[in-house]
């Protein structure tokens, strides 16, 4: 994941005197996107306990709808930029599937706990 950081430094890196192309502004956008989406986060929902997982991918999937409806990747200068969003959807797909595979991980732990529980409890 180390390369996709030095990646997006790379095309989103301020212009230079040399007038190379730099896409600072289409990825400050995207990223602030990302943010207010509130994806990864359990703030949104104001409510403890585990994330909807629905709700997180509705929330990714519309994220991309907006990216594309406005037109944001048509803004990139740089080649490498329009892979790098691709690849950014990516991490964060897998990152959601990471989430529900802990999700259910966690729900058997607790039922097995539970199970154990009642058959070691003195009656």
């Amino acid at each position: 994941m180390a390369w996709l950081g030095h990646s997006l430094t790379r095309v989103s890196r301020p212009r230079t005197l040399s007038g190379r192309k730099s896409d600072l502004d289409v990825w400050r956008t995207i990223l602030k996107l990302f943010l207010d989406a509130k994806i990864l986060s359990k703030e949104a929902e104001g409510i403890s306990g585990s994330r909807d997982q629905l709700t997180s991918v509705q929330r990714l999937m519309g994220l991309r709808n907006q990216i594309f409806q406005a037109r944001l990747s048509n803004s990139f200068r740089c080649e490498e930029s329009r892979p790098l969003l691709i690849e950014l959807f990516e991490v964060f797909t897998n990152c959601l599937q990471f989430q529900s595979f802990l999700t259910y991980h966690y729900q058997a732990i607790v039922e097995a706990l539970g199970k154990f529980e009642d058959n070691t409890s003195l009656k």
